[in-house]
């Protein structure tokens, strides 16, 4: 079973720079997470850029 890894997010939401670290199966699925929780609460996000940051052990 495969426990996923941490990946680093930048871009901006609603116009402001952000960056946060999620955990996730891969890079699509930490992707989608941070689309849905901006759909979800009617955000504006653009310019994401997904990178591996590390593994979970």
């Amino acid at each position: 079973m495969d426990d996923g890894a941490v990946y680093k997010i930048t871009g901006t939401w609603n116009g402001k720079s952000f960056e946060k670290l999620i955990v996730a199966e891969c890079e699509l699925d930490a992707e989608a997470t941070v689309i849905f929780w901006a759909n979800l609460g009617g955000a504006h996000v653009d310019n994401l850029s997904v990178e591996y940051h590390s593994a979970i052990n």
